[in-house]
């Protein structure tokens, strides 16, 4: 049986086979989360905010991976983020504990704030987290839709009804253009003072908001939905493509002037009808449990609930 002592801890090589590795790690240790895929670990570990601390360390015994985690700062969020992912198999035996403890080494003396996410259904790391002096900040309502049962024919209707309205439904791939940027930039960060959330969030520059959006590997412009009044975007749905048939709603938007006409309803359809085209078979997002609005359209749409998202803060 491994004891912490026998650890060695290591930074990833830039390579896609400590990227795979992690990846298959994280999909092991956060069996309720979205798949995670090597292009994607990749990506995270170069997008870390240069100017924040910051540390990534990988746990083995021998040539086995047990462990992985990270600090980090994000752009749009305060304090720095950490994930810790353990070999299920290897879990309370000290690993990640000790991986913990190596990673704030790494990043040094903070008076930063450390926050996290677990699923509610995961109960060692709800625990793990309270040990460690974690406190519930807030939570999310994950929901899964199962797109091989979608029937976007039933909602036509709200498609309609924008048509009927002189609304144009287009996709970012189709409109794209420096202008078309920059106007979406500035429509994402008006509507994200929208969201409900406990935590202020911090305007991110144009260059982190294309970095995600428009720039990641995940990033699926062809199903980035854009509804249109004349020329000007007043609407979006966004999904991002992940691993194994998985696509990720990142974020649905309307203009004020636009709300409470069925707008979010529609773009929403056409974008999960454009996915089910592309080959997508599930789609996940996440929801504030103050949106009402947003979790009523999910549910008409057929997403199923699945067990809240705790984010978890330590003071710094």
């Amino acid at each position: 049986m491994p004891v912490p002592s026998q650890l060695v801890f290591r930074e990833p090589n830039d390579s896609d086979a400590d990227h795979e590795a992690i990846a298959d790690l994280r999909n092991r240790s956060y069996p309720w989360d979205v798949p995670a895929a090597a292009k994607t670990v990749a990506w995270s570990i170069g997008r870390a905010d240069p100017d924040r601390p910051k540390a990534f360390l990988l746990a083995q015994l021998g040539d086995d991976l047990l462990g992985a985690g990270y600090v980090r700062g994000v752009p749009g969020q305060p304090g720095l983020l950490m994930e810790i992912y353990v070999e299920p198999a290897h879990r309370r035996r000290g690993v990640g504990s000790t991986l913990y403890e190596a990673l704030l080494e790494r990043i040094g003396p903070t008076d930063v704030s450390l926050w996290s996410y677990v699923s509610e259904s995961d109960a060692g790391g709800v625990g793990f987290a309270a040990n460690y002096g974690f406190v519930e900040r807030d939570r999310a309502f994950e929901s899964g839709l199962d797109l091989l049962a979608f029937d976007a024919d039933e909602h036509a209707g709200t498609l309609q009804a924008a048509d009927a309205r002189g609304l144009r439904m287009s996709t970012f791939s189709d409109e794209d253009s420096p202008e078309m940027r920059r106007q979406m930039y500035a429509l994402t960060q008006l509507l994200e003072r929208d969201v409900p959330t406990v935590v202020k969030r911090q305007d991110v520059t144009y260059d982190e908001w294309a970095a995600f959006a428009i720039g990641g590997p995940h990033a699926r412009l062809d199903l980035f939905v854009i509804a249109f009044d004349g020329d000007r975007p007043v609407a979006f749905s966004s999904l991002l493509g992940l691993a194994d048939g998985f696509a990720y709603n990142a974020m649905t938007g309307v203009h004020r002037d636009h709300r409470g006409k069925g707008l979010g309803l529609a773009v929403k359809v056409e974008v999960l009808r454009r996915a089910q085209d592309a080959g997508f078979t599930h789609v996940r997002t996440d929801n504030h449990q103050r949106n009402a609005p947003m979790l009523a359209i999910n549910q008409r749409l057929g997403y199923r609930r699945l067990p809240a998202v705790i984010e978890l803060e330590r003071e710094g």
